[in-house]
């Protein structure tokens, strides 16, 4: 069972080192890492093969958990300063909001 380096591999599949990186993150193939060396053995290879025959998944994997208009950019687009001059606007009358219902609230009690 001979282990194949990263590049050997890369230039057996005609592709490049970044390529497989990238594969190799996206299905979870069982490789070995002895510190920042990638090797591979028969069976890494084969479920390599197999990744790329099955071409990308149906869903792009999300690396950081968080999806493009999810609730968590919302809140944070909220609570942080805006870069430009006219969402200053959209702040201002987001916190005119705010005191609006606080008034409410008071009134309420």
């Amino acid at each position: 069972m001979p282990l194949r380096s990263l590049q050997e591999v890369s230039d057996e599949l005609h592709s490049n080192n970044r390529a497989v990186r990238g594969k190799i993150k996206e299905h979870n193939i069982p490789v070995i890492k002895i510190g920042r060396s990638i090797l591979f053995d028969d069976v890494a290879f084969d479920a390599l093969k197999e990744a790329l025959r099955q071409g990308c998944s149906a869903e792009p994997v999300s690396y950081h958990g968080r999806r493009r208009g999810s609730d968590f950019e919302r809140a944070l687009r909220l609570t942080t300063v805006p870069k430009r001059r006219r969402d200053l606007t959209a702040v201002r009358e987001a916190s005119a909001a705010l005191e609006r219902a606080e008034a409410v609230l008071e009134r309420a009690i």
